[in-house]
């Protein structure tokens, strides 16, 4: 079984708490903070040695029907997974969103994604579940009306004094995947109920016991302005079983603790959350939700990956020196910790922008939406990248089940796939760009930020002023939708990197993190934005159509 290099998560990340004390505040921080503190030491312990035995020993097993025949649906855990998930609720994992006196006051939901962070470091299954929780949640909190919400918001909420809902998100569909707009699944409203017919195709948590459910109510038009949201329970108000087989477990590549199932709505009793027209903005705000969690969770997997190939580059002797004193491999620790900086002052500002909207509800919903797909988009490719590198650093000590590296590069293959592919995620970003302008008071801010930098930052300020520039042309090109399709990863990667970059500088300082930081900037600006490194948009005009139909016809 696996050792963490360190005892507590929380405690060895010192730029978690500044980022959590310039968005939180202060005040806000001390309440959580020996929440957080004690989180950060179950995830270095108990819960890594539990992920660990869950992934090795016992897969989620779906008991579909009793001995006589009867559906029962329910999906068995393993108990250690299971107590991951119940001593994370007890602990306030969601409930410090919505319930004052769980800590004194409620608190915005960076507070929750502070505790995702600590998790991913050990546990993606896991927080998978608590994000599709949290992101249900929201939703029957902001658009159920009163009776639903007070049936089931405390239960999704609890902490243990009643027993404990988990949610899930039953959206996509085989013929669909991602595009929401080809489901297929129908709503009737038969004697005073709706009803639900239709396949759910990759349901992570099928087993839940409240989940939110796209369909299209008879008569309502295609395409996703004709969905409706509906909250599908796992028994019906007197305690029978509702109406949906869940078909099959998925056998997947990673994310192993975690079940996703295919699902047969038979007629299935759900009730109306938001009809044609409002559904899909409902369900968005959950999507949202969980793409900030797998932003902040890939974080956590590099940041666990990072600090495992740094204790073994430390301790380990080849050819007479420290693995750490060769400078390949100082060359890849600095990458990943500057993805990770990068990464963590790019998902903080998502995370602010998230606050604004739905705690204080006083933010830009355009520029969440921006932020959440560049957060999603960059962190869990890095992570992707990072937690494979972190790999080669260790070698075949880290190729065995036996090292956590193991489970997070097949873990974090995942990550650019929940909740839209990075091709999806870059795609929604250039249309929010060029229909909706949403770039426009991301961009200022970043400006704002480099007119403030300190005298011994101003070149590294000018320089990324320089490729400011330089994005501003290429979003010009966007313009040109043909253009701005076959590109958007180009586009969707210069933004991460330049509003990153300011970003990181922002954080920049004195003392011993902020001189670590400034390295950190100073690398990844030198890694990412140096002259040569960065293709210019000329250099990305050719159109990939006319090279495919040659490479790919008969």
């Amino acid at each position: 079984m696996p050792q963490t290099p360190v005892r507590n998560f929380y405690r060895s990340d010192p730029l978690l708490g500044h980022l959590l004390h310039r968005s939180l505040g202060a005040e806000a921080l001390q309440v959580v903070e020996p929440t957080l503190d004690a989180y950060g030491a179950l995830c270095a312990g108990p819960f890594d040695r539990e992920a660990w035995t869950a992934d090795r020993l016992r897969r989620p097993l779906l008991l579909a029907f009793d001995a006589r025949g009867r559906p029962v649906n329910q999906v068995l855990l393993h108990p250690g997974f299971l107590e991951t998930l119940h001593r994370s609720c007890r602990m306030g994992i969601v409930a410090i969103n919505y319930r004052p006196e769980v800590l004194g006051r409620r608190l915005p939901y960076t507070a929750t994604y502070g505790m995702a962070y600590l998790l991913g470091h050990c546990d993606v299954g896991a927080r998978c579940i608590l994000s599709l929780t949290g992101g249900t949640a929201l939703v029957v909190s902001k658009y159920a009306p009163p009776p639903l919400r007070e049936r089931f918001l405390p239960a999704l909420t609890s902490t243990g004094e009643r027993s404990i809902a988990f949610g899930g998100t039953f959206f996509t569909e085989r013929q669909g995947g991602s595009d929401l707009g080809a489901n297929a699944t129908t709503a009737r409203y038969e004697d005073g109920v709706w009803r639900l017919y239709g396949e759910k195709w990759f349901c992570s948590n099928p087993g839940a016991e409240a989940a939110l459910v796209t369909a299209r109510p008879e008569g309502a038009p295609e395409g996703v302005r004709g969905l409706a949201l509906f909250l599908l329970p796992k028994a019906c108000e007197d305690g029978s079983p509702n109406r949906y087989t869940i078909r099959r477990l998925k056998d997947k590549v990673g994310t192993i603790t975690v079940p996703t199932g295919e699902i047969l709505l038979e007629g299935a009793e759900a009730h109306l959350i938001a009809g044609p027209g409002e559904g899909i903005r409902a369900a968005m705000e959950a999507v949202n939700f969980s793409r900030l969690d797998v932003a902040i969770g890939s974080l956590g997997m590099l940041q666990r990956a990072l600090l495992e190939a740094t204790a073994f580059a430390q301790g380990r002797i080849a050819f007479g020196r420290r693995v750490v004193d060769f400078p390949m491999v100082r060359e890849t620790l600095l990458d990943l910790a500057a993805d990770h900086a990068a990464g963590m002052a790019l998902a903080f500002r998502a995370l602010q922008a998230f606050d604004a909207v739905h705690f204080f509800g006083e933010g830009d919903p355009l520029l969440m939406r921006l932020l959440a797909h560049l957060a999603k988009y960059r962190a869990s490719e890095v992570a992707v990248e990072g937690t494979v590198r972190a790999m080669q650093v260790m070698g075949g000590d880290a190729y065995v089940e036996e090292s956590p590296l193991a489970r997070l590069v097949r873990d974090a293959l995942v990550m650019p796939i929940w909740e839209g592919t990075s091709n999806v995620q870059a795609w929604q970003v250039v249309r929010l760009i060029v229909d909706k302008k949403a770039h426009g008071p991301l961009l200022e801010e970043a400006r704002e930020v480099l007119r403030r930098l300190p005298p011994t930052l101003q070149k590294e300020g000018e320089a990324v002023a320089g490729e400011m520039e330089g994005l501003e042309r290429a979003i010009a090109m966007a313009a040109d939708g043909g253009w701005g399709e076959a590109h958007a990863r180009h586009l969707t990667d210069y933004l991460a990197d330049v509003v990153s970059a300011a970003l990181l500088l922002d954080l920049a300082g004195t003392g011993p993190l902020g001189r670590r930081l400034t390295a950190l900037a100073r690398w990844f600006l030198a890694r990412r934005l140096r002259p040569g490194a960065r293709r210019t948009p000329q250099a990305w005009a050719l159109h990939p159509g006319p090279f495919w139909e040659e490479v790919a016809g008969p």
